[in-house]
């Protein structure tokens, strides 16, 4: 019996629950990192992640790109 109370408690409360969700903010961080002390430089990066970031955007998500910025040594 307390398993049907709670049952008919979650479906409720879930509809008030919905507006919530739909108003949270999608923000995605990408980084196109291309430069490692390692390793020979990497060629593709910064296209991937820009690839990345249009198709974040198109999910509604709020990008943030950085790149690699090559500095000698």
């Amino acid at each position: 019996m307390r398993i049907f109370f709670l049952a008919v408690l979650l479906v409720t409360s879930f509809p008030f629950a919905t507006p919530a969700l739909a108003q949270q903010v999608r923000v995605a961080l990408v980084i196109g990192n291309g430069a490692y002390e390692k390793v020979a430089e990497l060629p593709n990066p910064t296209r991937d992640a820009a690839d990345i970031g249009r198709a974040l955007e198109r999910l509604d998500f709020k990008v943030t790109r950085s790149r690699t910025r090559l500095r000698k040594r």
